[in-house]
């Protein structure tokens, strides 16, 4: 009796071990929290930003990427050829980089730019695969008046609504010609 329930508590957990493991869901993939280089970094002036983040959706040419930057950053200066777009491969999907994204005039309201994956030459349609790493540039961005590290930028896509915010991109002091700009004299003595 003993040695059967022995057999019958062998299979019974073997049966229980391989029916958990095939009820396991495959682990889901999420957008990642972006990466932002901010190049020339001065106050006021106008910028380059580069933005790098994971995709956890596939993208499909008709699909948007949404950008909100820091409040009051000026986007005016960004115009049809100011956006790169670069990613690469995905599940289904090639690498390609220097995509250039026209951008429209409903492309941009106050702080938030939406690029739509474009339709490159009629023939050609551009995918962006499930776990991408996908890098916008975004050229002639006006920086913000007041320096700080604490400015934050949103990424969102149609596919990945989680928004994922960047918490760590900078803009810093403006660079000063010379001492005459900060003081108004041409010359220092030492006494």
């Amino acid at each position: 009796m003993k040695k059967k329930f022995s057999r019958i508590l062998g299979v019974g957990l073997t049966a229980a071990l391989l029916a958990s493991l095939l009820m396991v869901a495959a682990p889901v993939s999420a957008l990642t929290q972006p990466s932002v280089s901010v190049v020339p970094d001065d106050i006021s002036d106008p910028a380059d930003y580069t933005i790098l983040f994971t995709v956890g959706a596939s993208l499909d040419e008709g699909d948007d990427i949404t950008i909100e930057f820091p409040t009051d950053t000026d986007l005016s200066g960004v115009i049809a050829g100011d956006v790169e777009l670069a990613a690469t491969s995905g599940i289904g999907s090639d690498s390609f980089s220097g995509v250039v994204v026209n951008i429209g005039g409903g492309d941009i309201v106050d702080e938030v730019l939406t690029i739509t994956i474009p339709d490159i030459d009629g023939t050609q349609t551009l995918e962006i695969g499930m776990g991408a790493m996908v890098q916008v540039i975004v050229y002639d961005v006006e920086n913000l008046d007041v320096p700080g590290d604490d400015y934050t930028l949103d990424v969102s896509t149609t596919n990945d609504r989680i928004i994922r915010r960047n918490a760590n991109a900078y803009v810093g002091f403006r660079t000063i010609g010379s001492v005459k700009d900060v003081i108004g004299y041409d010359t220092i003595t030492r006494y």
